[in-house]
């Protein structure tokens, strides 16, 4: 049995990027900040840094015609955390043309005119070898597309930007290889940033593959080991790579900031970059007499925080703490102040904290021991009210009031059935609250349909739910309960759409679309107007991802096709199939 346990933490660790190698300490802190950033100076150095961690199986990371369009209607946007800046999806339009990434690697442009006719207007097929696209953006201005390529000498994050001004005469700009896996990307106006993580070959065949580096129209440029940083009492076998591109003026070379680490949750402000990782330090457990200490792996968020100006990230502050944050929503920053919900380990029992601390993260207030036995489903913070779900057998929805970050502290709670995995600010004192319906069986809960929920918090100390619906029964699932961009939510019509894949009791599915409901705050009730499918039961590829409007067309975009629909009506109107 001790074997088996062993193993198993051995397994644990190999899917991290690093491991703390400070001394156990009696009582370990839950948040120390860090301030021990330092460039390296030579490669033999880094040499020396990376060989600390090579052979310890612990800090092994794991991730390892002419074309012309109607004049741009209203349309929806991607659902992102945060206004202003732009979340990069597998689907995006600009009013005029809907820009999608297929299931063969393709980047399709579709037309919609006024009366919601669809027409495959180009395909882009000639990216550079091995491309896999992955997300795109898309501005007034440019098409961006981001993506994995591999050669022989490994995997790169890849960028290609095009100038869409005309579609018919769809022009490269720029394309830009980060050597590394990408892990996520942000775009504020005329400035994209790249998150990437690189791990070298095990075994270091040649000087240059410990070097980061970056190929740009065809030119490949290693970074110098003084382009490097590290931190002081940590070790780790990976880099975290910081990509920034000036949109404004792409005769620049990309600025590339390159650190000792890893980068797995993203949150980023108007004004900073705030990149997470998890690492599994070992910790004491101490017992009256010495004989009976035991030792266990603590996990701990490690958080950097990035300034970024223009396309340029300058390094600010890290901090540490333990427990791990459910998702990027589980971040946030106001007034200059950071806050942070996370699960953590109280002797064997989780617990649930929220942590807030400075412009220089430093701690200022936390709220600690929440819903002990439960783990955080969802969070959401709106301005100087946070709001988290957490969830073992029902569902307690937490108002927090951290108006004042030196002191924040719950002002109410609401125990409910089911959870939320996503909760969407319907106003200032509406959430909308998405994520599955339960029951109770032998004291615990089983999964039945979808559940949508509509909260009222105008009363901070008494929450209540206005009312809900459940769709489908057990096996329903949707990509919201994991991904936001899936939702769609059309404020003026009062209409949101999301894909899911509708089950019956037994587990056996019924359809698979894009569930369109309308919210009647008149008569407090949600309405399921249609499940808009794209007869996934003949074609798999058919399988509804996204849902978008242009005017008054309603569309459904697959791998495979892109259904248009009238907006009012929900009757068809046209297709257009990329296979």
């Amino acid at each position: 049995m001790k074997k088996l346990i062993a193993v198993l933490l051995i397994l644990i660790l190999l899917l991290t990027g690093c491991t703390d190698v400070t001394q156990p300490s009696p009582q370990p802190s839950a948040v120390v900040r860090d301030e021990s950033i330092k460039s390296i100076e030579s490669l033999s150095q880094l040499k020396s840094l990376l060989d600390a961690s090579k052979d310890n199986i612990f800090s092994r990371w794991y991730r390892s015609v002419t074309a012309t369009g109607d004049a741009s209607q209203s349309h929806s946007e991607t659902n992102t955390q945060v206004a202003g800046v732009d979340e990069a999806d597998t689907v995006k339009t600009d009013g005029k043309f809907i820009y999608s990434i297929s299931s063969y690697g393709f980047v399709n442009i579709v037309s919609v005119d006024s009366n919601g006719y669809l027409e495959l207007v180009k395909q882009i097929k000639d990216f550079g070898k091995n491309f896999s696209p992955a997300e795109i953006y898309v501005d007034d201005q440019f098409l961006i597309v981001i993506g994995t390529s591999y050669d022989m000498e490994g995997s790169y994050s890849a960028a290609y930007i095009y100038d869409k001004t005309d579609i018919a005469e769809l022009k490269l700009l720029k394309d830009v290889m980060i050597k590394g896996y990408y892990s996520d990307s942000r775009k504020i106006g005329n400035s994209l940033y790249l998150i990437c993580n690189y791990t070298p070959y095990y075994y270091y065949l040649k000087d240059t593959d410990l070097l980061p580096c970056y190929i740009e129209n065809g030119k490949t440029t290693y970074q110098s080991p003084s382009d490097i940083f590290y931190f002081d009492e940590t070790e780790c076998s990976s880099y975290l790579i910081l990509g920034a591109v000036d949109l404004s003026d792409l005769t620049k070379d990309i600025n590339l900031n390159t650190y000792l680490g890893s980068g797995q949750t993203v949150y980023m402000s108007h004004e900073n970059l705030y990149v997470t990782y998890s690492q599994y330090p070992y910790k004491p457990v101490r017992k009256i007499l010495p004989e009976e200490d035991s030792y266990y792996y603590k996990e701990e968020t490690v958080i950097h925080k990035f300034r970024a100006d223009n396309a340029v990230l300058n390094y600010v502050a890290t901090a540490k703490i333990t427990g791990y944050p459910i998702n990027q929503f589980a971040m946030d920053e106001y007034n200059g102040f950071f806050r942070i919900a996370v699960t953590d380990n109280l002797e064997g029992k989780s617990v649930n904290n929220v942590y807030v601390f400075d412009e220089n993260l430093v701690q200022t207030g936390t709220i600690q021991n929440m819903a002990p036995g439960e783990r955080i489903y969802s969070v959401r913070f709106n301005g100087d009210i946070g709001y988290m779900v957490t969830f073992v057998v029902v569902d307690p929805l937490f108002v927090m009031d951290l108006s004042d970050p030196y002191n924040p502290k719950v002002d109410g709670e609401l125990k409910i059935p089911g959870y939320s995995t996503y909760m969407h600010m319907y106003s200032d004192t509406l959430i909308l609250g998405f994520g599955m319906d339960t029951t109770e069986q032998d004291g615990r809960a089983l999964n039945q349909g979808i559940k949508i929920a509509m909260f009222d918090v105008s009363d901070r100390a008494n929450p209540k739910q206005l009312f809900t619906t459940s769709i489908g029964g057990r096996g329903t699932w949707s990509e919201l309960n994991y991904n936001h961009k899936a939702f769609m939510f059309d404020r003026e019509k009062d209409i949101f759409t999301f894909p899911a894949s509708i089950s019956g009791n037994n587990y056996e599915m019924k359809t698979q679309g894009l569930v369109v409901c309308k919210i009647d705050m008149q008569n407090n009730r949600f309405e399921v107007l249609d499940i808009l499918s794209q007869d996934y039961f003949t074609n798999w590829s058919n399988y509804v991802e996204r849902g978008m409007y242009i005017g008054n067309t309603l569309l459904t975009i697959s791998k495979n096709a892109i259904y248009s629909y009238n907006y009012t009506t929900l009757q068809f109107i046209d297709n257009v199939l990329f296979d």
